[in-house]
């Protein structure tokens, strides 16, 4: 599906890389924050880049963790400790 809404996605040009992730609102869930982790990741081990620009939506870059992904959970303080250390992690 080339034309579907990706969240994150990664771009070069020339030697700057953008990793682009627009999730709601700027905030990250647990899962959220673990694509991004990966997405990091592979954006810097390439091997052209020599700067790595993040870029969040137009309206929040991040709003910290997703209180409604928490709220919503099973086990909401579960969730929360999940979502704290994936974004800990993840910065």
């Amino acid at each position: 599906m080339p034309n579907a809404f990706k969240q994150i996605t990664y771009s070069e040009k020339e030697d700057v890389g953008y990793l682009n992730f627009d999730l709601y609102n700027g905030a990250m869930g647990t899962q959220d924050c673990l694509r991004l982790q990966e997405a990091f990741k592979f954006a810097s081990s390439s091997q052209n880049t020599k700067a790595l620009v993040l870029v969040g939506n137009r309206d929040f870059w991040s709003n910290g963790i997703n209180l409604n992904t928490i709220e919503g959970s099973a086990n909401p303080a579960a969730e929360a400790w999940n979502n704290i250390q994936a974004i800990d992690d993840l910065v």
